[in-house]
């Protein structure tokens, strides 16, 4: 039996400013411009997108494209959407790592089962969340090949046809 996938929206979960901050927030983590990106878009539309466009003179059309997963912003424009969200682009140091110290062979340090078991429960979670994850990839990706203007997925060519050719040299129109 063939699932069901249906395309996913993180605008539509966005609806109190503690749900924005800790998506943005999430989405900041993970060090993908493209996430970031994406997160400003879904908090966009989740609030009005055509307000924010006129808030930071663009056309509406114009932020769409540049806030979709196909549009690459300039930096300007990420940080004047950021801005006008109410969430202005900052700069933090990152906290070093201590380095890990050789250490000789000692016991292993005692662990409690709930420590454990959080863990396990935490790993599940995070296998499942990949798998959804790659799920909505693929749905993503069917989606906009199925409604984009050529039918094919984006950035692919259609195959050149003999008449689209140009000219016939003099020995083939003989």
């Amino acid at each position: 039996m063939q699932k069901k996938l249906v395309p996913w929206d993180s605008s539509k979960y966005l609806g109190t400013e503690e749900d924005i901050a800790a998506y943005l927030a999430a989405c900041s983590e993970t060090d993908d411009p493209a996430a970031i990106v994406l997160a400003l878009g879904s908090i966009a539309r989740a609030r009005n997108m055509s307000a924010l466009a006129r808030q930071i003179d663009m056309t509406r059309e114009g932020l769409y494209k540049a806030l979709s997963p196909s549009g690459n912003p300039s930096f300007t424009t990420v940080i004047k959407v950021a801005s006008a969200l109410g969430y202005p682009l900052t700069f933090r140091v990152k906290a070093k790592v201590p380095e890990a110290k050789p250490t000789t062979a000692k016991a292993a340090p005692s662990v409690s089962p709930d420590a454990i078991e959080n863990g396990i429960r935490a790993l599940a979670l995070l296998d499942e969340t990949v798998a959804k994850a790659s799920e909505l990839r693929e749905s993503l990706l069917r989606f906009t090949a199925a409604h984009s203007r050529t039918g094919r997925p984006a950035g692919t060519k259609r195959p050149r046809r003999r008449d689209d050719a140009g000219p016939k040299s003099p020995r083939e129109s003989a």
